[in-house]
């Protein structure tokens, strides 16, 4: 089966997860980073669901699921021990249009949630359209080793450039051809190996076509960045 790769905005949006245990206690974890509005639906839970529970980060409906725990819903998960349960709530989500996951089991799921690596806005998700959960979790660590915590900070540095380019009095072309232009491979190399002079000049000589003047990014460790080259030497991705 193949999915299609989507990143979701669930700010404020209600989500409801059926199930108390562990497993349940990640979904709800995701969901919250994600800002969504969290029903959990279960006769006991988890001590870290009651903590975020009587936190208000969540609301507890204390009993067995029921149809009814579906409506308004955007997205559900069923996260119980018993499948039977797991494959009703799916069964019901289908019916009722609303997306839904069912742990261990990609073949009831209509989305999959994949493994994912966070550096400040940049998330790196990693899949296997559920064949192998193991994997996409080991892939995730072995790239998670390359890419410094930094990155988050790149990222936030050229999204203000871009900000400043898209609302120049100029073609929308043009700065979409300058943004490519900049932001390429060979300039994240150079911000990777720490030639930190020469991303400068080349971020500062495209903004100065625009008669931008940019603040320079701190550079990151030069330990970490000898590290990571010297993984890449060693390895091949």
């Amino acid at each position: 089966m193949s999915f299609y790769s989507a990143f979701l905005d669930l700010q404020g949006e209600p989500c409801l997860v059926v199930g108390g245990g562990i497993v349940a206690l990640r979904k709800v974890r995701t969901l919250i980073e994600a800002g969504a509005k969290i029903t959990v639906v279960s006769p006991s839970l988890h001590t870290e669901l009651a903590d975020l529970r009587d936190s208000q980060a969540l609301l507890h409906v204390a009993r067995t699921y029921h149809v009814k725990d579906l409506a308004a819903k955007r997205l559900v998960f069923a996260a119980t021990n018993d499948a039977s349960v797991n494959a009703q709530v799916a069964r019901d989500a289908k019916q009722h249009g609303i997306f839904v996951n069912v742990s261990d089991d990609p073949t009831l799921c209509t989305f999959l949630v994949p493994a994912v690596i966070r550096r400040g806005e940049i998330q790196v998700a990693i899949g296997s359209s559920g064949q192998s959960p193991a994997l996409t979790r080991a892939l995730r660590e072995y790239i998670e080793e390359y890419l410094p915590q930094e990155l988050g900070e790149l990222a936030s540095y050229l999204a203000n450039i871009r900000k400043e380019i898209l609302s120049l009095d100029r073609s929308t072309k043009m700065k979409h051809e300058s943004l490519k232009n900049l932001i390429t491979a060979d300039l994240l190399r150079l911000w990777q190996s720490g030639h930190g002079a020469a991303f400068q000049d080349t971020v500062t000589r495209v903004c100065m076509e625009y008669g931008l003047s940019v603040d320079p990014l701190p550079q990151h460790k030069r330990s970490e960045i000898e590290n990571i080259d010297r993984k890449i030497g060693d390895e091949t991705l």
